[in-house]
């Protein structure tokens, strides 16, 4: 199950930006029905870094100050899935991932005019 959810993000990644996030946000929520929670985090962490391969090295060398759960908020945004599809990954409230993405915002982008989701972006 888990090799065959690896290979549908690995052809997802190939194909253009603009076009896989429904895919993403689907290949997300078959995992989400498959395993637990932290092993459904570490599966999807290790192909999250295959498509990023330093996403979590840089963002943690620029804003050290994140904690675990910041970073896979961080992670889901650069996967470009919204409130609404975080909140049931994670199974909360989209208040409270609006709540924890402004949390993350006032670590990091204090001298930055820039919006999360924008910052984000910008971290390969």
């Amino acid at each position: 199950m888990l090799d065959a959810i690896g290979q549908e993000i690995h052809q997802v990644a190939l194909k253009p930006k603009e076009n896989i996030k429904k895919e993403l946000s689907d290949i997300v929520h078959k995992i989400q029905n498959n395993i637990d929670f932290r092993t459904e985090w570490d599966t999807v962490k290790m192909h999250f870094e295959q498509m990023y391969p330093h996403f979590f090295r840089i963002l943690s060398k620029k804003f050290n100050n994140l904690s675990q759960v910041d970073s896979r908020h961080c992670a889901y945004i650069k996967l470009g899935l919204s409130n609404k599809e975080i909140a049931q990954i994670l199974n909360i409230s989209t208040d409270s991932v609006s709540k924890q993405h402004n949390r993350i915002k006032k670590k990091m982008i204090a001298q930055v005019k820039l919006t999360l989701r924008e910052v984000i972006r910008t971290i390969d």
